[in-house]
């Protein structure tokens, strides 16, 4: 399967999964679209992390917001977390 394919089924399942935690926040679970594009490139690294373990997908459920950051160490030179979840993946 082409990686873009792959990775947009992959976010069509999350929406799926958002809907279906946060009914009441949304009205549907189609995805947004967007004119950005991601190069193929860096989802061969994005797969590859995912399957060799390095990146890990969960559901996030009924957290709230930040609490999957809460014990993530912070890359001080970057000013961030070192990892994507859905509130800041579109």
């Amino acid at each position: 399967m082409h990686l873009q394919q792959r990775f947009r089924d992959l976010l069509v399942r999350a929406a799926a999964e958002l809907y279906e935690d946060h009914p009441d926040r949304m009205e549907r679970p189609d995805l947004i679209p967007t004119p950005n594009t991601i190069d193929d490139a860096d989802l061969v690294l994005f797969f590859e992390g995912l399957e060799s373990g390095l990146i890990r997908l969960e559901r996030g459920g009924d957290q709230p917001a930040g609490a999957a950051d809460r014990d993530r160490p912070v890359d001080s030179s970057r000013g961030h977390h070192g990892h994507a979840n859905r509130t800041n993946v579109t």
